[in-house]
């Protein structure tokens, strides 16, 4: 192929088609794009690329394309992909790029608003856009870019070698639709004036050449990777390299393969990369871990001090990153300022930059020698930005001047009127200026929730907040008015995506009191006015914009007019889900779901067990527990604690029926069997041993030195501890406030109850040395109860037919806030099988000491009440639920008797 190419180079400061002319004749061998294929890299130099873009150009001027019109590009990245918007843009034309992942009703929306003359298609859209453009002006009209549809537009081009027409550079370039955060798109129309001013601002803001190589993840219909990862790089002659997955393995090997140099993309991809660094951590030695976070702190003042460490101290870090990656950029949304600060103290160059559509990307951006974390930086070269209408902490809507701001919205002259007065655009987004002139986003002006205090809340910082926790996947922050409120006055509600991934690694299926106590976690960390009055729990991924901005609106509606739980009638299922529901452990599990659980007769195959269908960890053992019975099989140690939905439970079942045959029904078990003497008997070599005399005389002394500790700096005052009974087996139950609980309780024990006493820990807490020595002492026998809860039921039950003392906390976790939480009924079950009393125990003033929440230990007097042995009825059917609200009132009681009241003036025990 031979195209015409013309050699009028115009000014190379002012037009790309010159840039790109002058890098094609000076260095026609230069590798412009590089793709990731299955083999390597296929390669397209910057000679191919003009002389296929000029073909293309030629081809349409052939075909009847006239300066002004519009040319749709529908097509996941690729080569390809650029030589279209470059052959378009060298024709006289207006790209219009669609987003792939559209609904085609959205696509023919948009061809028809935009007027697309010609679309550019790849394969995988092409069937269904064929289908939607029959009554289209655009009809006949699509080219395809896998079908030869290009090579003969650019054959076509060859042989017409029509002269190409000139445009101005005030012209029309582009018109990007924006989807918005409403869901109404708007096309705004950028000019070539507006893309060359950008490009020429951002490169006097941070160094880049032509030796530089930029990888390519986000789709080019958006503005960011359009101007930043496509457009400057062929105009500076530099190198894209397109790959071809968002898998997080792939790209850090695509990083270090390509040889990338810099990299512009969106916040979530540092989150997934954060995710990669903290997975690998905690594969290391606990020494490891606990020096990461002193050696973050080191480079961060060594940095300052001008000697950075980075590549020394976390140079595994930087090889996952590849030898050449020198700068990350990123942009788009809101970045969690600890993200940037950690990939800072980890020796990264990481700018971040602010802007939108409307003004070609960027507006702002932070500098290499001026990194303000958590801003955006002050303006680019050349752009004028002003807080309008300021609130008295200097709050107010951004707007911004200059040359990259939009020529206005395709024909929505009321719309850019709205956003364009006096040559500003008004962004819609709040934020603020520090002294230093760093612009601050503090959130979008329509998404400002206003609380009945008056007080204005900006989701983004809560979502960062709460987004800290490593089981939440997503969470959005949204205001749902109060009943009988206004608009203006709203409460917050959370949406949060559990990160189902992780629950799965650590083995953790009870997602929604994992959440309840790390939302309670996070929240006290924040005034009372800023914390979440309520949430919900989704399985599916938050509704984004195709920038991956959260539509609010949307799920301020949804969660407003929710029902009461899922809707399962109707739905459609696969034929997997059919075979499923048809297997034998599949009619098994929904007829237990239905007739023994009470469950919805009709069930979605996609249900969570927990989050839709409401099972608990106790609920789910015994569920288990049935099917391991009416299956006839030996489910695992541990089986189920990484299944989330009844499909995943069944086809769990299917595969164990598969390997180990089933053998008939035998009933379902019931909690006075699965815990019998024979059963436990059953599972004797698997049972710890523990005689509560190991290491007597130590344990004797360090119990007696704490309970002294004790009496003298928390002024520790013990009620009705001769309401322990004198012998036998019980249970002995605290309200759970604090890390020293333990402790505390085991202090003020006669010592014939301390020889016989034990407890059922979390197995994390114990996994050094040390804390392996604390269990020894305190007879502490570590299991994980939420992967193995069945087998911590069973140690329990084990030790208390020995004739052991067992003391569980009923609640499960400590407190948040002081106050009692929900209770568990595995001591009612215990107690009623093994047919022991429990002794309810209130614990008042170690909250105060040592919260959940705090590092420190504060002094403050503390109180424990033991009170009388509660025993459950040994006749009739168990009523666990009944045991287990008589218990908690019981150590309610307890606590209104010792609970310390706060004076007005301060925080001291009532006389």
């Amino acid at each position: 192929m031979q195209a015409t190419i013309p050699r009028t180079l115009d000014d190379p400061g002012d037009r790309l088609a010159a840039r790109l002319r002058a890098t094609a004749f000076e260095s026609p061998q230069r590798v412009a794009i590089r793709l990731k294929v299955a083999d390597g890299y296929a390669e397209t130099t910057y000679g191919e690329f003009l002389e296929r873009a000029t073909a293309l150009a030629q081809g349409l001027v052939a075909r009847g394309l006239r300066l002004g019109d519009r040319v749709a590009i529908l097509s996941e990245n690729r080569p390809e992909w650029a030589i279209a918007f470059v052959g378009i843009y060298l024709a006289g034309g207006i790209v219009v790029p669609l987003d792939p992942q559209l609904s085609a009703a959205e696509w023919r929306r948009l061809i028809e608003d935009s007027d697309s003359r010609f679309v550019f298609v790849s394969q995988y859209s092409e069937p269904r856009l064929e289908d939607i453009l029959c009554d289209t002006a655009a009809a006949g009209r699509t080219i395809g870019l896998d079908s030869g549809g290009l090579d003969r537009l650019q054959g076509e081009g060859v042989a017409a070698r029509n002269v190409l027409p000139d445009r101005d550079l005030g012209e029309t370039l582009t018109i990007l639709y924006t989807s918005g955060t409403t869901g109404v798109p708007k096309g705004v129309m950028l000019s070539e004036a507006n893309v060359t001013f950008e490009i020429r601002a951002v490169l006097a803001t941070f160094s880049a050449g032509p030796d530089d190589n930029l990888l390519c993840l986000l789709p080019l219909h958006h503005i960011l990777p359009l101007a930043m990862n496509l457009l400057t790089p062929l105009w500076m002659g530099a190198q894209v390299t397109f790959a071809d997955t968002l898998k997080r393995a792939e790209i850090l090997a695509a990083l270090e393969s390509a040889g990338v140099t810099i990299l512009v993309t969106v916040p979530q991809f540092f989150y997934m990369f954060q995710a990669r660094i903290h997975e690998e951590l905690s594969r290391k030695p606990t020494a490891v871990r606990r020096v990461y976070p002193w050696l973050l702190r080191l480079n961060r003042h060594a940095t300052r001090l001008g000697i950075p460490l980075g590549r020394l101290l976390f140079g595994r870090i930087h090889a996952l990153f590849g030898r050449r990656l020198r700068l990350f950029v990123s942009g788009g949304s809101a970045f969690d300022p600890a993200v940037a600060q950690e990939f800072h103290d980890l020796g990264f160059t990481i700018l971040q930059g602010y802007g939108l559509t409307e003004t070609t990307g960027a507006a702002t951006a932070t500098r290499v020698e001026d990194n303000v974390i958590g801003s955006v930086g002050p303006p680019l070269p050349g752009v004028e930005t002003r807080i309008l209408d300021p609130d008295e902490s200097g709050i107010g809507e951004v707007a911004i001047r200059g040359g990259s701001v939009m020529q206005g919205y395709w024909r929505r002259p009321d719309a850019t009127a709205e956003s364009l007065r006096d040559g500003w655009f008004l962004s819609g987004d709040l934020g603020r200026f520090d002294a230093r002139g760093h612009l601050h986003i503090t959130g979008r002006k329509k998404e400002v929730i206003v609380l009945p205090n008056g007080k204005n809340i900006y989701p983004d910082e809560l979502e960062a907040h709460y987004g800290r926790s490593p089981f939440i996947a997503e969470i959005a922050i949204v205001g749902i008015t109060e009943p009988g409120g206004t608009a203006t006055r709203e409460r917050l509600h959370g949406v949060v995506v559990p990160d189902f991934e992780r629950l799965r690694e650590r083995k953790i299926a009870n997602a929604r009191e994992i959440l309840r106590d790390e939302i309670a976690r996070l929240a006290v960390e924040l005034p009372s006015w800023k914390r979440l009055l309520s949430y919900e729990i989704r399985q599916e991924p938050l509704p984004r914009t195709t920038t991956r901005k959260i539509r609010r609106l949307e799920l301020a509606h949804e969660a407003s007019s929710a029902g009461s739980g899922p809707v399962s009638e109707g739905f459609s299922e696969s034929a997997e889900d059919r075979r499923l529901r048809g297997s034998i452990s599949g009619r098994e599990l929904l007829r237990s779901l239905t007739e023994h659980h009470g469950r919805h007769e009709s069930i979605d195959l996609g249900m969570n067990l927990e989050l839709d269908l409401g099972f608990d960890s106790m609920e789910r053992v015994e569920l288990l527990t049935g099917l391991d019975s009416a299956l006839g099989l030996t489910l695992p140690d541990g089986f189920g604690a990484d299944l989330f939905t009844v499909r995943d439970l069944i086809r769990a079942l299917d595969a164990l029926e598969q390997t180990a045959g089933a053998e008939g029904r035998r009933g379902r078990q019931t909690w006075a069997e699965i815990l019998s003497p024979e059963a436990l008997a059953a599972s004797a070599d698997s049972m710890p041993r523990f005689t509560g005399r190991i290491l007597r005389l130590p344990k004797v002394i360090a119990l007696r030195l704490l309970r002294l500790m004790f009496r003298v700096f928390l002024q520790l005052e013990v009620r009705g501890l001769d309401r322990l009974p004198r012998d036998g087996a019980y249970l002995i139950c605290p309200n759970h406030q604090s890390y020293l609980d333990t402790f505390v309780v085991m202090s003020v024990m006669p010592w014939s109850v301390l020889r016989r006493v034990f407890f059922v820990g979390y197995a994390e807490f114990f996994q050094n040395p040390a804390m392996r020595l604390v269990a020894r002492l305190t007879n502490i026998v570590p299991v994980d109860p939420d992967a193995h809860l069945l087998r911590a039921m069973k140690i329990g039950a084990q030790g208390l037919r020995d004739g052991h003392v067992l003391c569980l906390f009923p609640e499960g976790g400590r407190t948040l806030d002081g106050e009692l939480t929900e209770f568990k009924k595995g001591a009612a079950i215990l107690a009623r099988e093994v047919g022991i009393p429990i002794v309810p125990v209130a614990i008042a003033g170690l909250w105060e000491v040592w919260p959940r929440t705090r590092r420190r230990i504060r002094l403050h007097p503390v109180r424990i009440a033991f009170g009388e042995p509660i025993r459950p009825a040994s006749d009739g059917p168990p009523d666990y639920e009944g045991d287990t609200r008589r218990l908690r009132a019981a150590i309610e009681a307890l606590l209104e008797g010792i609970r310390f009241r706060k004076r007005p003036d301060r925080a001291s025990p009532s006389p």
